[in-house]
């Protein structure tokens, strides 16, 4: 499974395509939070400050959507 990780975009957001062998993550909420809509395979929106914390080993990866305030908004794990 490949990643995509990018920011600048003012959201969170965790898309999963289906027939696709990729993920994407989006983490650009820091500064400010814009209005989302959300695409078909999106598995998590929002439209909050936070971030991404990410982990890794050798036969997966931990994702964790955090907002400002500390609260674990969204967690996944994706296997390789």
């Amino acid at each position: 499974m490949d990643a995509y990780f990018c920011g600048h975009e003012h959201h969170l957001e965790f898309d999963e395509p289906e027939g696709y062998s990729f993920i994407q993550c989006i983490s650009g909420a820091g500064s400010e939070a814009t209005e989302v809509s959300s695409a078909p395979y999106a598995k998590f929106v929002a439209q909050d400050f936070g971030f991404l914390a990410v982990s890794v080993t050798n036969k997966k990866m931990l994702l964790q959507f955090i907002n400002e305030e500390g609260h674990i908004l969204y967690t996944t794990t994706v296997k390789k």
